[in-house]
């Protein structure tokens, strides 16, 4: 696989920003994943049995990936001038329900529930093709982040898989 940066083209953090992934979008669903759902990591196995097959790692300015501490998952939240390492995982056509239920259900989404854990952010990126890519993401709701923000500290470099066990404060 090779690393491709990408920018996030979203607007400013806001309910706008967190919609369901549109029904067109959905017919060729990807999903970016930055943390414990990443291959080879706890939660990966979601996507075992063909229900979803890995793509390219990529780099997503304008989040920061933060952890409380003692935390075994990390919250990829937005903030200028940072970015994160993300794993493009494409989801199986056939199974696609059963994994966005799983997903959902790990993530504490519920659609239209401002209560909900998560939120599914819709996240675009140029490919190094320069072709305009999108996935959805999965983002700490707006209740939710300003939980996680009162104790959470910066995983440096934004990425799960190389963190180091000293984190930053915000």
């Amino acid at each position: 696989m090779h690393t491709v940066t990408g920018t996030a083209t979203r607007p400013a953090p806001s309910v706008e920003a967190r919609v369901e992934p549109s029904r067109s979008h959905i017919a060729s669903l990807q999903v970016l994943v930055y943390g414990t759902l990443r291959k080879g990591e706890a939660n990966s196995r979601l996507f075992a049995g063909g229900r979803g097959v890995y793509g390219e790692t990529i780099r997503i300015e304008g989040y920061a990936l933060v952890a409380s501490e003692g935390a075994w998952f990390p919250y990829a939240v937005p903030q200028e001038g940072s970015s994160i390492v993300c794993e493009v995982v494409s989801l199986s056509v056939e199974r696609r329900g059963e994994v966005l239920s799983s997903l959902d259900g790990l993530e504490g989404y519920r659609a239209n529930d401002p209560s909900s854990l998560y939120c599914r952010e819709i996240v675009s990126w140029m490919d190094a093709a320069g072709m305009r890519r999108e996935a959805f993401m999965y983002v700490p709701s707006e209740a939710s982040q300003a939980r996680i923000m009162r104790s959470a500290q910066v995983i440096q470099g934004g990425d799960w898989l190389n963190r180091s066990p000293h984190a930053q404060s915000l």
